[in-house]
Order: structure tokens, then sequence, then C-alpha cells
């Protein structure tokens, strides 16, 4: 997994996830960093390549070019929306708050 820096929770989502990491194709990937950052373009190729998936992207960028592409989406708050109903959370109010005080993290709202 590229990215996340010295993040604790970093090395816990590879440990549990690193047999589901795939590589991007390289040349839809290209065809993504035309109009967006590598990052976002990553994941936009592994999306296509995964018909039915839910890409989290919080990039506004990157949620355009993915809606163009019938790509679907949900951004940091939605999934954590989802994850108070489904009791995974005690509270949603300290969840954001939290995630705002994480730089460069922000809401297109503040």
């Amino acid at each position: 997994m590229a990215g996340g820096g010295a993040r604790p929770e970093v090395e816990s989502i590879e440990r549990r996830f690193m047999d589901s990491v795939r590589d991007p194709d390289e040349a839809s990937v290209a065809g993504f960093r035309r109009e967006i950052d590598a990052g976002e373009a990553a994941a936009l190729a592994l999306a296509t390549a995964n018909p039915g998936c839910l890409l989290l992207i919080d990039d506004a960028a990157g949620r355009q070019v993915a809606e163009a592409h019938q790509l679907r989406c949900i951004g940091t708050a939605g999934l954590l929306l989802r994850a108070k109903r489904a009791g995974l959370t005690d509270s949603l109010t300290r969840d954001l708050e939290a995630l705002q005080q994480q730089e460069p993290f922000f809401f297109g709202w503040t």
C-alpha cells in the first residue's frame, strides 16, 4: 500500500488486507492521470476493473471523474454515517470532529 505515512492504522490495515491488494492497470492509470492526481487515478483504475465496487474517495475532482465513468462513490463522511447507522461507532460527531483535526482532511462545507 502506498502512502499513509506514519499513521498507526496503516500498518494494521496492511496486515489485514494485504492479500487483497492489487496493482492497477498502468494504461488505465495513465488515462485517468490526464484529469486527476496519481492516487485518485490509481483508485479509479482499480474501480473500473472491479465492476460494482463502491469507491471511497473524497477528492472533488476525483469524484467528478468517477461519476462521469458511472462509478459508485462514497466519501469518508458518508462511510462514517453508514458506520453510525450500523452501530459500529458511538459518536458520528466525535468522528467527524476528529477528521477535521487531521490535516489535510477537510469537508467541502467548511
